[in-house]
């Protein structure tokens, strides 16, 4: 065999013993081919890797002593075992950061792929490594938990650059319907396959924008994301997200090159922005996308 694939047969065989026994995705969870999750619930991507401590060899007349792939006492091999696993979950998490849906035309790694700006500061979040890991023992191996957050500083949407705030959110003064003011929007698309990302961008029959990035401040997404992704109503409307009033909908269809955009009725559209309180409590992303349950 040939010694240079063993490092990486060893590690093939440690994640196995933990994707064997991964529990079913959520709703709001989606998964790459290496099982890195995003939970776009939570806004965090994560990672669970493990890997058996190096052999303690603390004796210097044994012939092992001091070789490759030993330890000398146990605060050592841990120590080697938490740097191999951090190098994995770095591999792992901005692989799984790239491959994340920005828009429903694009994935992230296909922007910075084409984007000079955008490879710039994606290096920068590569050079500031801002994964946390956690991390647990159970006999010899160690087990680690690595997640790279989407919101926050030092999460992913404050490194997008995107003409935040550039545009407005268009005006609706129907004559005939009444305007409400709502804290939120809640839209439902468990009967359609939608798939989540960065930036869903909400529009109406006749294809007019409801609902864009472009109409938020970057300390908003920064902070709260652009949208949040559940499967419950009764969640939606209790944890807070969209306000004690938000208005709910259903989606109509959904478009573009990957299934992310979603088309509401004129008539919700109309509803939904006539009131410039309700107008506010969507520039402050204040929106639920309900998708359905995992094998449903």
């Amino acid at each position: 065999m040939n010694p240079r694939k063993i490092p990486a047969l060893v590690f093939a065989f440690s994640t196995l013993t933990l994707w064997s026994f991964l529990p079913p995705l959520s709703a709001w969870e989606s998964s790459d081919k290496t099982d890195t999750i995003t939970d776009w619930k939570n806004g965090e991507i994560r990672k669970t890797v493990e890997r058996q401590l190096p052999r303690i060899v603390f004796h210097p007349d044994d012939p092992e002593y001091n070789r490759e792939g030993t330890a000398k006492n146990l605060t050592e091999a841990r120590n080697i075992a938490k740097e191999a696993l951090r190098e994995d979950l770095k591999k792992y998490l901005f692989r799984g950061m790239e491959n994340l849906r920005l828009d429903s035309n694009q994935l992230l790694k296909e922007k910075i792929g084409k984007d000079e700006t955008f490879r710039e500061i994606f290096q920068e979040l590569y050079e500031k490594d801002p994964i946390e890991i956690e991390n647990r023992y159970r006999e010899n191996r160690l087990i680690a938990t690595g997640i790279l957050p989407l919101k926050g500083a030092k999460g992913i949407y404050s490194h997008l650059l995107l003409p935040y705030s550039s545009e407005s959110f268009p005006e609706f003064h129907p004559a005939l319907l009444s305007t409400d003011s709502y804290t939120g929007l809640i839209v439902d698309a468990r009967h359609l396959p939608v798939e989540p990302a960065l930036f869903p961008e909400i529009r109406n029959e006749d294809g007019v924008t409801l609902y864009s990035p472009l109409f938020l401040k970057k300390g908003t997404v920064t902070n709260n994301g652009f949208a949040i992704y559940l499967s419950d109503p009764k969640e939606a409307m209790t944890r807070g997200i969209s306000g004690d009033k938000p208005y709910l909908t259903t989606a109509l269809s959904v478009s573009g090159k990957y299934p992310v955009d979603l088309v509401i009725s004129n008539e919700d559209g109309e509803r939904i922005l006539a009131s410039p309180k309700t107008r506010e409590a969507l520039r402050k992303g204040k929106v639920v996308i309900l998708l359905a349950k995992q094998g449903k």
